[in-house]
């Protein structure tokens, strides 16, 4: 199989970069103006295969946008496309919705096209049709519901035994997910023992039913692949260009099967791959395979390399430098620091005053920041540790979050929300639909909310992987009128009124009327109780009172209110934000203690530190390189003494100790 390259007169002219710069609401000069423009053009009029490594707030979806306008204008096959891969769903949500806004780009929504992430990618071009042509069923595919039916098929002594050993919480992730298709469980137990048996006929069953975890169908893929070179030829000839966004993240398993199906062997298509080797957050690096998959990214002869950053200026650069694993000499271009009236920050304090940080960061944004900021700015509080631990020994507080705010909500807080009951659907919809301004965000996250509680309860119901989860509730109410009557007014009381979570319209209607959906359309309600709970795991004697959003709000009298928002630092990768607090959380150690050599200058990057330290710095470059204005740090006061304060405040940032009633005096 021979074919051209089809960038070959891929040759956009300076006018044609500003024609499209402006459809995409772009300055017309937007990559000829600026500092640092020549690496920025380099790219984007490449024809070759090039990894382009960018810094944070370098402008890296922008440019892959724009050049996959311009590409699309030039496209000239009718039968072959572009394939566009993402890591997560946010990032391809991104690229859609900016691709969207032009009709060139539209046209790459659609085909011969695919954007899409890597695990949807596989699922409609590998494995799916693999599955089908063999006549297995594919009904579910989704870790969470999957590990839950597998666990609940096991006897109760044997769950018994594995919670003994393994703990309460993540036990059906931890022994059920399968690592091969021969279904071998002796990591677990030996397989002559009864665990062992149990765990292959639980899993068994589940893949015969038609139900997959996601890396389950990356290895089904693998499987075929391997065994056909007509799959890869397949690929190949359809998307003779492959863009892969934030390739950093990922795994070693998505990395090489992406080389099988794209570049192993001849001929290879063009690539053109985009990410930052030192934001590698998404996989986990403390393991020899993630590390390794981090490293394939970029490949040294075809790198391009943006240092310039248009979110911070050169403060922030210098402070967040030293925490690249991989050297980087970034430069800040996104503001005049000489003209900035803010000073970054560590405040310091004693482990039971965690709930007063960040009073003292909202006290300290209101002396530094006018009225109007305050107003318009993006305040957020992030943590690399945010699941909910109700207890934790006082050397090792704060642990997470939960323990600067007590509210804050893990279920709902991260990047892709994974919520375990009716209301945490609710209040992730709540949050998707106010990042997009779209209700029916939140819609989809109420009918999702309702198709988990129906196939729980029926599991044998065929259920769409591909169609939007409010029209497959619409499909299954079908012609019951009185029901689609009060289906429709839940959600709209839920999602547009918002009143269905009060305490009292839910103990009333809100729960009553998701029952008797559910149980109109499925056999059974097995698990709906607790399914709809009035709230959050270990706060079921709470009530909610309002619509949760992980947003703290902090009202003093005579001043405008501080808005802060809580996530973990997965879930603002990409965010740019006004001001930042990075606060210290414990996992085997407190992570900005373990990093304080890096906060002072004295050491710099990940020369002779161990894959553990290495994720701990790059999960913290991530979140040092959000704010456009403001980056502040929490520490607990002992892991800083004298010598150290004055260290920090050499290197560039200001300290200061947090009181117990919230305020702070700077040291």
């Amino acid at each position: 199989m021979i074919f051209e390259n089809p960038l070959e007169r891929f040759e956009p002219s300076d006018l044609d970069i500003q024609r499209v710069c402006e459809m995409l609401g772009l300055q017309p000069d937007a990559f000829h103006a600026a500092a640092g423009a020549e690496q920025r053009l380099a790219a984007l009029r490449s024809k070759d295969s090039i990894d382009v490594e960018a810094c944070p707030g370098s402008g890296k979806t922008t440019l892959l946008v724009t050049k996959l306008a311009l590409l699309a204008e030039k496209w000239a096959y009718r039968t072959r496309g572009v394939c566009v891969l993402s890591h997560t769903n946010v990032a391809r949500r991104e690229i859609e919705k900016r691709l969207g806004a032009t009709a060139q780009g539209r046209a790459l929504l659609s085909y011969p096209h695919f954007v899409g992430t890597i695990h949807s990618f596989v699922n409609e071009f590998v494995a799916l049709p693999h599955l089908r042509s063999e006549g297995k069923p594919v009904d579910v595919i989704d870790d969470e519901l999957v590990l839950e039916w597998r666990w609940q098929q096991l006897p109760r002594n044997i769950r018994f035994g594995l919670e003994s050993r393994y703990g309460h919480t993540g036990t059906p992730e931890q022994v059920l997910r399968i690592k091969s298709l021969n279904l071998d469980f002796s990591h677990i137990s030996a397989p002559h023992t009864a665990t062992y048996a149990a765990l292959k006929k639980s899993t068994l069953e589940s893949i015969e039913a038609g139900w997959y975890c996601h890396d389950e169908m990356l290895l089904i893929a693998k499987a075929f692949v391997d065994s056909s070179d007509q799959v890869r030829d397949a690929v190949r000839e359809r998307f003779p260009v492959l863009f892969l966004d934030e390739v950093q993240d990922t795994d070693a398993e998505q990395t090489a099967l992406i080389h099988m199906l794209f570049a192993e062997g001849e001929p290879t298509v063009i690539q053109q791959r985009f990410g930052d080797s030192n934001q590698a957050i998404f996989q986990d690096s403390s393991e020899e395979h993630g590390e390794a998959a981090a490293n394939t990214f970029p490949i040294e002869d075809r790198k391009i390399i943006i240092p310039d950053s248009y979110r911070f200026g050169q403060s922030i650069a210098d402070l967040a430098s030293p925490l690249a694993v991989n050297p980087v000499a970034m430069v800040g271009r996104g503001t005049n620091d000489a003209d900035q009236r803010k000073e970054n920050a560590i405040f310091l304090f004693e482990p039971e005053h965690a709930a007063q940080v960040p009073i003292a960061f909202a006290n300290y944004l209101r002396k530094i920041f006018c009225e109007k900021e305050l107003e318009a700015g993006d305040f957020v509080v992030v943590g690399a540790v945010h699941k909910r631990i109700d207890d934790a020994p006082i050397n090792h507080r704060p642990k997470t979050l939960g323990h600067y705010w007590t509210d804050y909500d893990p279920a709902i807080g991260s990047r892709e929300p994974k919520p375990k009951t009716f209301i945490q659907y609710v209040h992730a919809g709540y949050r998707l639909s106010a990042e997009s301004g779209d209700a029916s965000a939140c819609v989809e996250k109420i009918a999702e909310a309702f198709l988990r509680a129906i196939k729980r309860a029926a599991p044998d119901l065929s259920i769409s992987l591909r169609k939007r989860k409010h029209r497959q509730m619409l499909e299954l109410i079908g012609e019951e009128d009185q029901l689609r009557a009060e289906y429709l007014k839940l959600v709209r009381c839920l999602a547009i009124e918002r009143k269905g979570i009060e305490p009292e319209v839910w103990k009333m209607q809100t729960a009553p009327t998701i029952e008797k959906v559910v149980k109109a359309l499925a056999t059974g309600a097995e698990g709906l109780a607790k399914f709809l709970i009035p709230s959050g795991p270990a706060e079921d004697a709470k009530q909610p009172k309002a619509p949760k959003d992980n947003h703290m709000r902090i009202s003093v009298d005579g001043s405008p209110d501080i808005n802060l928002r809580f996530g973990s630092i997965h879930s603002v990768k990409g965010e740019t934000h006004t001001g930042t607090l990075v606060v210290d959380t414990y996992r085997s150690a407190h992570h900005l203690k373990k990093l304080k050599n890096w906060l002072t200058g004295e050491k710099r990057h990940g020369d002779g530190q161990n894959t553990t330290q290495h994720a701990r710095m790059r999960l913290h470059y991530v979140a040092a390189t959000r704010p456009r204005y403001l980056l502040c740090l929490a520490m607990r006061q002992d892991a800083v003494p004298e010598r150290d304060q004055q260290q920090l405040k050499d290197f560039g940032w200001a300290v200061a100790l947090v009181n117990p009633d919230g305020n702070f005096d700077w040291i």
